[in-house]
Protein backbone atom coordinates (compact mmCIF):
# COMPACT_ATOMS: atom_id res chain seq x y z
CA UNK A 1 0.00 0.00 0.00
CA UNK A 2 1.06 3.61 -0.48
CA UNK A 3 3.38 5.16 2.59
CA UNK A 4 2.22 8.43 1.78
CA UNK A 5 -0.98 10.86 1.38
CA UNK A 6 -2.77 11.73 -1.80
CA UNK A 7 -2.82 15.28 -2.90
CA UNK A 8 -0.44 16.14 0.11
CA UNK A 9 2.45 18.94 -1.12
CA UNK A 10 0.37 20.26 -4.44
CA UNK A 11 0.71 23.25 -3.82
CA UNK A 12 -1.96 24.96 -5.91
CA UNK A 13 -4.08 28.57 -5.65
CA UNK A 14 -7.67 28.04 -5.64
CA UNK A 15 -8.94 31.82 -7.21
CA UNK A 16 -6.94 30.64 -10.24
CA UNK A 17 -9.03 27.95 -11.68
CA UNK A 18 -9.35 28.77 -15.30
CA UNK A 19 -5.15 28.85 -15.60
CA UNK A 20 -2.74 26.51 -16.31
CA UNK A 21 -1.25 25.62 -12.40
CA UNK A 22 0.53 22.32 -13.93
CA UNK A 23 1.28 22.95 -17.92
CA UNK A 24 4.35 20.67 -17.86
CA UNK A 25 1.88 17.86 -17.18
CA UNK A 26 -0.56 18.68 -19.36
CA UNK A 27 2.41 18.69 -22.43
CA UNK A 28 3.95 14.96 -20.87
CA UNK A 29 -0.03 13.99 -21.03
CA UNK A 30 -0.47 15.04 -24.68
CA UNK A 31 2.57 14.45 -26.11
CA UNK A 32 2.46 10.96 -24.89
CA UNK A 33 -1.16 10.48 -26.05
CA UNK A 34 -0.13 11.91 -29.44
CA UNK A 35 3.13 9.99 -29.84
CA UNK A 36 1.28 6.41 -30.21
CA UNK A 37 -0.94 7.72 -33.10
CA UNK A 38 1.93 9.43 -34.89
CA UNK A 39 3.59 6.31 -34.68
CA UNK A 40 1.27 4.45 -35.90
CA UNK A 41 0.62 6.36 -38.70
CA UNK A 42 4.52 7.20 -39.65
CA UNK A 43 5.13 3.55 -38.99
CA UNK A 44 3.08 1.86 -41.78
CA UNK A 45 4.74 4.55 -43.89
CA UNK A 46 7.95 4.04 -43.64
CA UNK A 47 8.58 0.59 -42.24
CA UNK A 48 7.51 -2.20 -44.42
CA UNK A 49 7.82 -4.45 -41.35
CA UNK A 50 4.30 -5.25 -39.27
CA UNK A 51 6.29 -6.63 -36.80
CA UNK A 52 8.94 -3.79 -36.73
CA UNK A 53 6.20 -1.21 -36.66
CA UNK A 54 3.61 -3.37 -33.79
CA UNK A 55 6.91 -3.27 -31.21
CA UNK A 56 7.19 0.37 -31.95
CA UNK A 57 4.05 1.52 -31.50
CA UNK A 58 2.76 -1.05 -28.40
CA UNK A 59 6.21 0.68 -26.72
CA UNK A 60 5.20 4.15 -27.03
CA UNK A 61 1.57 2.99 -25.71
CA UNK A 62 2.87 1.69 -23.24
CA UNK A 63 4.67 4.60 -22.04
CA UNK A 64 1.30 6.63 -22.68
CA UNK A 65 -0.23 4.12 -20.22
CA UNK A 66 2.50 4.24 -17.66
CA UNK A 67 2.10 7.94 -17.98
CA UNK A 68 -1.53 8.83 -17.76
CA UNK A 69 -1.64 5.97 -14.94
CA UNK A 70 1.09 6.98 -12.75
CA UNK A 71 1.87 11.31 -13.48
CA UNK A 72 -0.89 12.85 -15.06
CA UNK A 73 -4.05 10.94 -14.06
CA UNK A 74 -2.70 11.87 -10.19
CA UNK A 75 -1.50 15.21 -11.12
CA UNK A 76 -4.21 16.50 -13.42
CA UNK A 77 -7.48 14.76 -12.10
CA UNK A 78 -6.89 13.33 -9.16
CA UNK A 79 -6.77 10.13 -9.59
CA UNK A 80 -4.56 6.69 -9.33
CA UNK A 81 -4.96 2.64 -8.95
CA UNK A 82 -2.80 -0.24 -8.48
CA UNK A 83 -3.05 -3.91 -7.58
CA UNK A 84 -2.38 -4.89 -4.52
CA UNK A 85 -1.28 -8.74 -3.80
CA UNK A 86 -1.95 -9.84 -0.01
CA UNK A 87 -0.57 -12.69 2.01
CA UNK A 88 -3.21 -14.89 0.74
CA UNK A 89 -2.34 -14.72 -2.93
CA UNK A 90 -5.20 -12.54 -3.56
CA UNK A 91 -5.30 -9.85 -6.05
CA UNK A 92 -6.92 -6.87 -4.85
CA UNK A 93 -7.49 -3.40 -7.08
CA UNK A 94 -7.02 -0.29 -5.04
CA UNK A 95 -8.31 2.88 -6.05
CA UNK A 96 -8.42 6.53 -4.73
CA UNK A 97 -9.52 9.81 -5.77
CA UNK A 98 -8.53 13.23 -4.26
CA UNK A 99 -11.33 13.99 -1.36
CA UNK A 100 -14.05 16.32 -2.78
CA UNK A 101 -12.40 19.62 -1.07
CA UNK A 102 -9.07 19.33 -2.85
CA UNK A 103 -10.82 18.57 -5.95
CA UNK A 104 -11.40 22.25 -6.12
CA UNK A 105 -7.81 23.08 -6.25
CA UNK A 106 -7.21 20.95 -9.20
CA UNK A 107 -7.84 23.63 -12.93
CA UNK A 108 -10.96 22.96 -14.57
CA UNK A 109 -8.53 23.35 -17.75
CA UNK A 110 -6.22 20.74 -17.07
CA UNK A 111 -9.13 18.17 -16.34
CA UNK A 112 -10.84 18.89 -19.33
CA UNK A 113 -7.66 18.56 -21.57
CA UNK A 114 -6.87 15.35 -19.38
CA UNK A 115 -10.22 13.77 -20.46
CA UNK A 116 -10.97 15.10 -24.01
CA UNK A 117 -7.06 13.91 -24.83
CA UNK A 118 -8.19 10.59 -23.19
CA UNK A 119 -11.56 10.31 -24.85
CA UNK A 120 -10.52 11.67 -28.46
CA UNK A 121 -7.32 9.79 -29.42
CA UNK A 122 -9.28 6.08 -28.62
CA UNK A 123 -12.20 7.63 -30.87
CA UNK A 124 -9.57 8.76 -33.47
CA UNK A 125 -7.74 4.98 -33.42
CA UNK A 126 -10.46 3.22 -33.53
CA UNK A 127 -11.84 5.53 -37.02
CA UNK A 128 -7.90 4.90 -38.72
Amino acid sequence: MSGYEFGVGDDMNVANQGRFHQPGYVALHLVFRTAGFLTYLICSLIISSFVTSFVIVVVFLSFDFWIVKNVTGRKLVGLRWWNYVNDDGESKWIYESRKPEELKLLSSKEKNIFWIALVAFQVRLDRV
